[in-house]
This record gives C-alpha cells, structure tokens and sequence, in this order.
C-alpha cells in the first residue's frame, strides 16, 4: 500500500469505529405525542356556533332573528 492509500484506509476505519459508536449509542430524544380528547359532531358545532370551547353561549357571533 502506498501511503495515500494507507491514510485514505486510515480515515475509513475511523469512520467506521464512529459509525459503530453512533449505532450502539442510547437514542437521547424521546417524543411523546398526546393527542386531544375526541369530540363528538354536535359538540364542535356547538363550540363554533357559540365561539369557542371556553366561550359562554352569550359571545356567539353569529345571531339568528327567530
């Protein structure tokens, strides 16, 4: 071997002791994800009818004359 090809084998060993390091490696992001309560059809109508889940019903934005 000549020693371009010696340093050119050199730096792929030591990637690959990296690469091995990386694998064997504890992950160290840890995702939770929580997804909201389900909500039936009449009650997200009622929450837009009316302006929102914590809205009292007397903010509703859209009047109706009956």
């Amino acid at each position: 071997m000549t020693a371009i090809e010696q340093a050119l084998q050199d730096q792929l060993d030591d990637a690959n002791r990296r690469i091995a390091l990386l694998e064997q490696r504890a992950g160290a992001v840890t995702v939770t994800v929580e997804a909201p309560t389900t909500r039936n059809a009449l009650q997200s109508i009622s929450d837009w009818w009316n302006g929102g889940s914590t809205a009292g019903a007397r903010s509703r934005h859209m009047r109706v004359n009956y």
